[in-house]
């Protein structure tokens, strides 16, 4: 005997591990990030952070006066066949657009500048995402003896 489970990608909502922030700008980031989709269309960008293992999550959450010299962002690290480090949204304020950041062992390695939010799932499909969410993984659980029949 066997158990059949059926999952809906992206029904299921994946919050950001961050409390209600005090700049608009950072709180416009957060929603942009659980609701706009991932580019493949059945995932949204929070669930395709789930699947590059996301955790350590920090945030910049500047005082109005202070977004320019310490604009808001989203940290988090990742461990993926694409990348493993941590990585870094951040809101460019004068140009109204994000960038993104790579660190590997506190250096970084690549800066994506100009990232405007519709681009935001592509550009972090195209530096983390390695795609293994869409392999069917199978388990054996044991302890049980199996019938024949």
């Amino acid at each position: 005997p066997y158990t059949v489970q059926r999952f809906v990608l992206g029904s299921a909502p994946a919050k950001l591990p961050i409390p209600e922030p005090r700049c608009p700008e950072l709180q416009e980031l957060i929603q942009q990030m659980e609701q706009l989709p991932a580019p493949d269309g059945y995932r949204r960008i929070t669930h395709l952070l789930v699947d590059a293992g996301a955790r350590n999550f920090t945030w910049v959450d500047p005082l109005p006066e202070d977004i320019i010299a310490t604009p808001p962002a989203i940290g988090f690290t990742v461990v993926t066949a694409k990348f493993q480090g941590r990585v870094t949204v951040l809101y460019e304020r004068g140009l109204d657009l994000y960038a993104l950041e790579l660190h590997r062992d506190g250096e970084l390695v690549e800066r994506v500048d100009e990232v405007s939010f519709d681009a935001l799932g592509e550009t972090l499909e195209r530096l983390i995402d390695d795609g293994n969410w869409r392999r069917i993984r199978v388990r054996c659980l044991s302890g049980q003896k199996s019938a024949q029949y």
